[in-house]
């Protein structure tokens, strides 16, 4: 029983160092002998990447499922795929504010690497699916996007997590109404013992989003029946999980599912 375990640790042990490396390589400052910003200020070569080692190898040895296997890796794997065409394609420059460590505390865990253990937790835990690879994108975001303030990684952290996949649809949905289908959207009235269930469902997602502040109303909303979906826009916390989250990659015949319900 002890070798079969320690067989299934090895292999994932593998696998994680496959999907990972191009990661480790990006906060370690070793692409093409240093990546643009890492290296310079706060940021330090070799010290993020060997935190981050750290936490992929204490995954590799933890007790878990087929299934939270899969999810580790490929939440590790879409990170790292979008981390490298950042600086591969974007040619975008890391941050330097300090997220890959500091030059005053070498031996404090640095917040790129408290945030991987982040990613790789929810992603674990989560039962849908559909959400692993956007949150995969929202750490490789974290590794670039100085508009992402370290105080704040938590929250956009905790946000991901909490939103279902559906409303990760309506964020997407509502983002820009005039160069998608939500343009042409119908006048819809919702009204108590006439609305079905599917509706009330999709709205109570709606209203949830608009009281978090990350979709709101040019019209007064106080109960989720007085919704006019007609005057709705993303804004806010809600543009930027959008933008680091890359939620306008998921596709349009799953946006416009979600939204169907409510007569688009």
């Amino acid at each position: 029983m002890k070798n079969k375990r320690k067989s299934k640790q090895d292999l994932l042990k593998r696998r994680l160092q496959q999907v990972a490396t191009p990661l480790v390589a990006i906060v370690s400052g070793t692409i093409a002998g240093g990546v643009s910003g890492i290296g310079g200020g706060g940021v330090l070569p070799g010290a993020a990447g060997g935190f981050l080692s750290t936490v992929l190898f204490d995954w590799a040895t933890r007790s878990l499922s087929k299934i939270e296997v899969e999810r580790v890796v490929s939440v590790v794997s879409i990170a790292a795929k979008r981390a490298e065409r950042f600086i591969e394609v974007d040619m975008l420059p890391v941050r330097n504010d300090g997220f890959f460590g500091e030059q005053e505390n070498r031996s404090k865990e640095p917040k790129s690497v408290e945030m991987l253990e982040g990613i790789i937790t929810i992603a674990k835990n989560t039962y849908e699916q559909q959400k692993i690879k956007y949150i995969g994108n929202l750490y490789a975001s974290m590794c670039f996007n100085e508009k992402i303030p370290l105080q704040q990684m938590s929250s956009f952290l905790n946000f991901a997590n909490r939103l279902s996949y559906n409303q990760y649809c309506l964020l997407a949905g509502f983002m820009d109404k005039n160069s998608t289908f939500l343009f042409h959207i119908p006048q819809v009235k919702f009204e108590a013992g006439k609305t079905t269930a599917e509706q009330i469902v999709v709205l109570t997602e709606l209203y949830d989003l608009i009281q978090l502040g990350f979709i709101v109303s040019s019209k007064p909303v106080n109960y989720f029946l007085n919704i006019d979906i007609a005057s709705l826009k993303t804004q806010g916390i809600g543009v930027a999980l959008w933008d680091s989250m890359g939620l306008n990659q998921i596709p349009y015949s799953q946006v416009r599912k979600v939204l169907s319900p409510l007569g688009v």
